[in-house]
């Protein structure tokens, strides 16, 4: 490909062809978790079946503004993110132009396409590229947790919260919805079902995703169907991905496990835990979580794992890096290390931070904090030695994504914190609602690492008009 056709292909990013997340409990449509949903009407899926889900006219006009400015008016939250110099969630220039190939039957043939031409000639062809292969199935939003980055959108535990109280600072308020028809739900789901069975063989991955996947009462029947469908087949690169928050009571945890331990051997399961601190910071953070219990449902996970053919069950853990964390990061990863050694089984890290609500982001994270994350970037290269190949470099790749990290907040002093006048103000806001609806008073259960916080804290509010 020349340099030429490369400079005038606008940054794109692949999940508009190759992403689909179906929401069971609002018959609604997203291409990634950031965009904007979509919902489906019975006249919608009538006139478009299960084209619908990767091929909505929705979905094509986004295709067309990526192909073209690259900046779809769906995809605000990372072009947000970009203008503000900070990383977005976009998948690569590289994917983005495997899957542009894909649209235009070139069979991934990135080199050989002069992509300026071919845009401008068959921009509408090219909109109709259906090559998912990556599946979210979001089930609801029961939770039993009120995670402080959260919301109501994926926690009923949140919502119970703000019809009481109203909405945190920056919580999205969005207009009340009429719920769908049962009927409506169930057409959704029979279309989704059958668009899966339709493209199965086409799949790398596909998650659940809640609220609480464990606990919602969607989640083991739908387990079970997933299972079915590939009961006989799958492709070899399918990973069955579930996201869960582990504070699981027995009952449900238990059924959850039986599933797994009954599934076919050619299936291969990904359990994505959703951690960041330990014992009181993980409960000050998650709130309502119960570490104790979340630590053994952990062992029992990694137990099962350990008794089952080797990669059978993956254990993962998403470690969501907030303001009020990043102080705990060795200590986590050290914790995450002990469950490997005591199991035998490697626990694979994800690398996640916060960007909203921004009172939650590391912009705020004073520059004392940045000492923890090299702590941790040397955990991480200097222990585990003995870990397999793609072990050592999943180590190796997150440390290097806390070095980046920590190089900003090193940045950040108090002077630094200081300009940031308007995220002060937030997390204020935000710190005073939670004493009010929790009595949660976050400041006091923080170490002095985070003094210059504070100060940058007090010297706004004195600012203030009485």
């Amino acid at each position: 490909m020349s340099e030429r056709s490369i400079s005038q292909i606008p940054r794109g990013c692949a999940y508009l062809w190759t992403h689909v997340v179906a929401d069971f409990g609002k018959a609604q449509l997203r291409t990634c978790c950031k965009t904007q949903p979509f919902a489906v009407t019975a006249e919608d899926l009538a006139r478009h079946g299960a084209q619908l889900l990767n091929n909505s006219p929705e979905i094509r006009q986004a295709r067309r503004e990526m192909m073209t400015t690259g900046q779809p008016k769906r995809c605000s939250v990372c072009l947000d993110l970009e203008q503000q110099n900070r990383p977005s969630h976009r998948s690569s220039q590289r994917e983005y132009l495997e899957q542009l190939a894909k649209a235009y039957d070139r069979q991934g043939d990135v080199e050989g396409i002069d992509w300026a031409t071919t845009i401008r000639e068959n921009l509408e062809p090219g909109t109709f590229g259906n090559f998912p292969d990556n599946l979210d199935i979001q089930l609801d939003n029961t939770c039993d947790l009120k995670c402080l980055y959260c919301s109501g959108e994926y926690s009923s535990s949140w919502a119970a919260e703000q019809k009481e109280f109203g909405p945190m600072p920056q919580e999205p308020v969005r207009p009340r919805e009429s719920a769908p028809s049962a009927e409506l739900l169930d057409q959704f789901q029979s279309t989704l079902w059958s668009f899966l069975e339709a493209t199965k063989m086409g799949y790398r991955r596909i998650a659940f995703l809640g609220g609480e996947p464990l606990l919602s009462p969607r989640f083991p029947a739908a387990l079970e169907k997933l299972v079915a469908i590939y009961a006989d087949q799958a492709p070899r690169d399918l990973e069955i991905n579930i996201i869960s928050n582990l504070n699981t009571p027995t009952l449900h945890f238990d059924r959850f496990l039986a599933t797994l331990r009954s599934a076919p051997a050619h299936l291969r399961f990904n359990i994505n835990v959703s951690m960041e601190a330990v014992e009181e910071r993980a409960e000050m953070i998650r709130y309502r979580v119960r570490f104790a219990r979340f630590r053994e449902n952990f062992r029992s996970l990694l137990a099962l794992s350990a008794s089952q053919p080797l990669g059978k069950i993956q254990v993962s853990t998403i470690t969501t890096l907030n303001l009020f964390s990043l102080d705990q990061a060795p200590d986590y990863l050290r914790w995450v290390r002990e469950r490997e050694i005591e199991s035998k089984r490697e626990v694979t890290l994800y690398f996640h931070i916060v960007s909203f609500p921004e009172w939650m982001a590391t912009d705020l994270a004073p520059a004392a904090l940045a000492e923890h994350l090299d702590r941790a970037v040397e955990f991480l290269r200097t222990s585990g030695s003995e870990r397999s190949p793609g072990g050592i470099e999943n180590w190796r790749h997150y440390a290097e994504q806390l070095s980046q990290l920590a190089r900003r907040v090193r940045q950040q002093t108090q002077p630094e914190l200081l300009r940031e006048t308007r995220k002060l103000r937030l997390l204020r806001s935000a710190l005073h609602e939670l004493q009010r609806r929790r009595q949660l008073d976050l400041l006091a259960q923080l170490p002095s690492d985070y003094d210059e916080l504070r100060s940058a804290l007090a010297a706004v509010s004195a600012t203030e008009p009485s």
